[in-house]
């Protein structure tokens, strides 16, 4: 028995040996901006988490399920190693790739890291270090095949912010996993997070990563000509809104960012499968709009209570106010009767034609606008260009202490999926969304 054990793990140097040799020859995206198809970078670090998988993975004393995990934790441990080094570094020894299926859901893989970790790069958003505590779930191991479900979760430290924790954006992935070869292998991931959203299936990652200074260009340029648009109007960075707290008169409802910031805080988690939500309102499968008007109404004098949530009072606008309806409770929300029928406190896409409509023509009712990052505030959102999905921003902080707000610096909470002051730019980058500005909020007259 010793002498098979001894054997067995000779065999595990071996293939170890030519696992790490193998692995540089892999064509990948390397993440480097600018850079085109290469051979992946490893550093002792990583040899080192190879060797240890495949010590598992060779272990006669280890059951499948352990060895499975042990895959799976070292895909993604890899993925946090690329995001701390700045360095993609190759994970094409973990999937099958004995059919196109594997060698698909690995090359979108491989290639959607690559951009994440340009986006990382640019955005100063790489790490110091990480804690990896992952949630593993609903394993079935059905002979040579096996399913599993992962929360990649991590507590990490950025390296502009050393003395604060963040947390990953990563959401559930749903992973197949083959017996092959006396290996444990990925055949396939499935996710549904954000950065999947982003950049779904079927994206033109050479062509993303060709232009990705392009895009990022036409973002801060358009930024800049926001913010200058905007100046007088939003007098400095510290915008009309401040002024609003102080009430100028009684047409404009105060205005307390604060009050926003805390309420998202109290009603969001990074747990993709927590339910930190209002109970007092109605939870919908998509809630991002919804959890975003939530804290918006309650920045402006909501109560959180039964009473004023069922009866729609101020800063709620329900059919008893000639204006556009905005209003939620614990069985539904508003529907304006128009053709098509309009929702705006649950869809992004008709929240923002409303709010941008009301301030352009001084309406009753919420009144936002396209922003910059020069003004910025907590309170304000961020929307995705397609309208896909939209956070409200809890933190900005001033990481290089310049006194301007950097895209890297703004930190989001939101609904489906679930995010609690977590840095936006660690899964998108400012080409793809738009900055909105919490204007004011124009009491009825009557």
């Amino acid at each position: 028995m010793k002498s098979n054990i001894v054997k067995k793990s000779g065999i595990a140097v071996i293939l170890c040996l030519v696992l790490l040799f193998s692995v540089r020859i892999v064509p990948c995206q390397t993440i480097k901006a600018g850079h085109e198809i290469g051979s992946a970078g490893q550093d002792i670090q990583s040899y080192q988490i190879v060797f240890d998988w495949l010590k598992t993975q060779y272990d006669p004393t280890l059951k499948a399920e352990d060895k499975i995990k042990a895959t799976v934790n070292t895909y993604f441990i890899l993925k946090y190693e690329s995001w701390k080094n700045g360095r993609f570094v190759d994970f094409a020894y973990l999937f099958s790739r004995t059919d196109n299926i594997s060698w698909s859901s690995y090359a979108y893989e491989r290639d959607l890291l690559s951009i994440c970790l340009m986006n990382w790069e640019y955005y100063n958003s790489l790490l110091k270090s990480y804690d990896y505590r992952p949630e593993l779930s609903g394993l079935v191991v059905e002979s040579d095949h096996a399913f599993i479900k992962v929360w990649p979760h991590a507590y990490m430290i950025h390296r502009d912010t050393p003395s604060r924790i963040d947390e990953s954006p990563w959401g559930i992935h749903e992973i197949s996993v083959i017996w092959q070869n006396g290996l444990w292998l990925i055949q396939r991931d499935v996710s549904k997070d954000e950065i999947a959203e982003s950049y779904p299936p079927g994206t033109d990652f050479i062509s993303l990563r060709r232009t990705y200074f392009e895009r990022i260009k036409r973002a801060e340029i358009a930024d800049k000509e926001i913010a200058k648009a905007t100046r007088d109007s939003r007098a400095t960075s510290k915008r009309e809104h401040l002024q609003s707290l102080r009430p100028h008169s009684n047409s404009y409802r105060t205005w307390d960012n604060t009050k926003c910031r805390n309420y998202a805080l109290a009603y969001s988690s990074n747990d993709p499968g927590s339910s930190s939500y209002n109970p007092r309102f109605i939870i919908y499968a998509a809630d991002c709009q919804n959890f975003v008007c939530q804290c918006i109404w309650y920045s402006f004098g909501g109560i959180d209570e039964i009473g004023p949530i069922e009866s729609h009072a101020l800063p709620m606008i329900d059919n008893s106010i000639p204006a556009r309806t905005w209003w939620c409770d614990s069985e539904g929300a508003s529907a304006y009767s128009s053709n098509p029928i309009k929702y705006y406190w649950t869809w992004v896409p008709d929240f923002n034609s409303m709010v941008t409509w009301n301030y352009s023509h001084d309406a009753v009712g919420l009144q936002c606008s396209t922003g910059s990052l020069s003004g910025l505030m907590i309170g304000d959102y961020v929307k995705y260009k397609d309208g896909s999905h939209v956070y409200i921003i809890s933190s900005i902080v001033d990481a290089d202490h310049d006194y301007d707000v950097d895209f890297n610096e703004i930190y989001v909470c939101a609904h489906t999926a679930n995010h609690r002051d977590v840095r936006l730019a660690d899964w998108t980058s400012a080409s793809l969304v738009d900055l909105m500005w919490v204007r004011r909020f124009k009491n009825p007259t009557s």
